[in-house]
Parts: structure tokens; C-alpha cells; sequence
């Protein structure tokens, strides 16, 4: 009798054996072609999708407000981005450092509306040498492509100088900024093409950022060259002759 039971454990076990085998096999395939072949949705619900290289370095974030990546320069991590969080895109080179994005939002603020979209693009290890962009409050719109001089320095100096003041009154982190700026540690604007109050201009400005030349047509038609000094005084106006 024991005998008999032993042997009934034994075919029990090598076909509980069998089947295991069997089961873990039909895994491993179904991992391997899961790992080499494409996934298709429909719908998918996320937070965050960063898109990687096959080494692992991040190419591309996708993200919602509450999910905006920090800034990733040499591998590290800052917190020195200034604004209100967005949703949006964040660009990223070969070595995984961002080189850009486009970050958009909007909402009705004070029974206003309040949108902005912003498209950018980096220079090495520095902040957007340009930029497209779009910002609107209430009737007060402005629209245009700016183009910054940024200096061959890396921006990780002044990102830390930025980060600490994380968390603190918009106004104070101005002046950090414009105090890194007069330092040459991030550059100045140097061209905006575009409209702001339905007036249409062009603004050239000098390294520090001040506007030297600006050609505008007002919201009524007008044409208008100016030429202002460093103080930004206007020393020469050229407009048409009124016709008679």
C-alpha cells in the first residue's frame, strides 16, 4: 500500500514538473516577443512618459502640470525654472541634458483670460536662444519670435544661484535674475519679431539687451523707425510725410 501511494506521489510530482515547465516557458516567449515587438493602445491615461535611448538617457519628457521635470544639465538636477508649473514637452540631447521644450497653459484668472505657449530652443548647457511664443490677459496679447545672445559659459552657476530662491516672491527672484544677467552670466534678448498691444514691430537690441532700432506699424496703420540711445531715449524718428 505505502509502496503504491509512493509511486502515485512520484507521477504526481513529475507531471506537476512537467506542466511548471511547460508554463514557465510559455513566459519566457511571450516576455522576449512583449520586449521586441510594438504595443498598440487605443487610450492611455499618464502623468509623465519620458522616452528613452537604448542606454537609458532620456530624449523626451511628456508631461503634465503637476509633472514638469527639473532642469537636467551634466546629469544633475536643478530647480532654478522660474514661473508657474506647465504642461508640455522638455528636449534633451545625445548626453541627456535639455536643450529645449514647449510648455503651453491657460485658464480665467480675476474673470480674465490667461494663456501662454512657449517653444524653445537651447544652446549647450545655457538657457533658449529662441523662442516662439504667445501670451494673452484678457485683450492684452502678445506674440512673436524672440532671439537671445547666451554666453559661452555653462548656466549651472547661475542655476543654483536661482534655485535658492525657490519658493519666494516672484519680484525677488527678478532681481537674482537681473543680477546674473548684468554679471553675463545668461545673456540678453537681441530681436523680437512679432505684435504686442495689435501694434506689429521689430526690435533690434544691443548685447545688454537694450533696444537700439525699432521699426513698428501701430493698430491704426501708422509706420515708424526709431533710433534710441543706450538710456533709451529716441534721437531720431523717421515716418512718412503726411499726404496732403
Amino acid at each position: 500500500m505505502t509502496e503504491r501511494w509512493e509511486q502515485r506521489e512520484l507521477r504526481f510530482l513529475r507531471g506537476y514538473a512537467v506542466v511548471m515547465s511547460l508554463a514557465a516557458a510559455v513566459f519566457l516567449i511571450a516576455a522576449v516577443r512583449a520586449s521586441t515587438s510594438t504595443v498598440e493602445f487605443d487610450t492611455i491615461t499618464v502623468h509623465r512618459i519620458n522616452v528613452t535611448d537604448a542606454d537609458g538617457k532620456t530624449r523626451l519628457a511628456l508631461f503634465g502640470k503637476q509633472w514638469e521635470p527639473p532642469i537636467i544639465i551634466g546629469g544633475k538636477a536643478y530647480a532654478g525654472r522660474s514661473g508657474q508649473q506647465a504642461a508640455g514637452l522638455m528636449f534633451y540631447n545625445d548626453q541627456g541634458d535639455e536643450i529645449g521644450g514647449l510648455i503651453y497653459g491657460g485658464a480665467r484668472t480675476k474673470g480674465l483670460a490667461a494663456q501662454s505657449q512657449s517653444l524653445t530652443f537651447d544652446a549647450y548647457h545655457q538657457d533658449q536662444v529662441v523662442q516662439l511664443m504667445q501670451d494673452q490677459e484678457g485683450s492684452a496679447r502678445t506674440a512673436g519670435l524672440i532671439v537671445n545672445d547666451r554666453p559661452n559659459v555653462s548656466i549651472v552657476k547661475a542655476l543654483s544661484v536661482l534655485g535658492r530662491f525657490k519658493g519666494r516672491p516672484q519680484k525677488d527672484l527678478d532681481a537674482a535674475y537681473e543680477k546674473l544677467a548684468v554679471a553675463g552670466d545668461i545673456g540678453h534678448p537681441r530681436l523680437f519679431v512679432g505684435t504686442s498691444h495689435k501694434d506689429a514691430s521689430v526690435a533690434l537690441k544691443d548685447k545688454d539687451g537694450r533696444t537700439r532700432l525699432l521699426l513698428s506699424v501701430s493698430a491704426s496703420g501708422v509706420p515708424r523707425i526709431e533710433f534710441l540711445d543706450a538710456t533709451g531715449r529716441v534721437v531720431r524718428t523717421i515716418m512718412p510725410k503726411t499726404q496732403g
